[in-house]
């Protein structure tokens, strides 16, 4: 991972194996993560990991339908009541409800393979 002079994270696709970045803060059930990120191409394939939910960034999963490889698109991860959902440029990609475990857990990326960048990290902590 490196921070660019844009101010973006980056995640070189050289990288392959579990590398792994993790907020220092820790998130409650009810919490909003906006972000946006820019797949670099199709080979990319990351995780986000928040409350129990694993989310791939795989361009050609069907989740990420209506995600652009090598264009800024962006991810909203609501939690509330055990229900969390994950948005991609504004529509629904999946909703998990029933998995958080514990009542706070970190924001994880993990670098699996695959070159992503990320911007504009905006968190909204509702159970504080």
């Amino acid at each position: 991972f490196k921070v660019n002079k844009d101010g973006e994270l980056v995640i070189d696709p050289g990288v392959k194996g579990d590398v792994r970045i993790q907020t220092a803060a820790q998130f409650g059930k009810d919490v909003v993560i906006r972000f946006d990120f820019k797949p670099t191409d199709d080979k990319c394939n990351n995780d986000l990991f928040l409350l129990g939910s694993k989310f791939d960034i795989n361009p050609t999963a069907k989740e990420l339908k209506d995600a652009k490889t090598g264009e800024w698109n962006t991810m909203e991860i609501t939690a509330k009541g055990g229900e969390t959902v994950f948005k991609v440029n504004g529509k629904v990609a999946r909703t998990d409800k029933d998995k958080a475990k514990g009542d706070k857990s970190t924001f994880e990326i993990r670098a699996e393979f695959g070159g992503i960048s990320f911007k504009n990290v905006r968190v909204s902590d509702g159970g504080k």
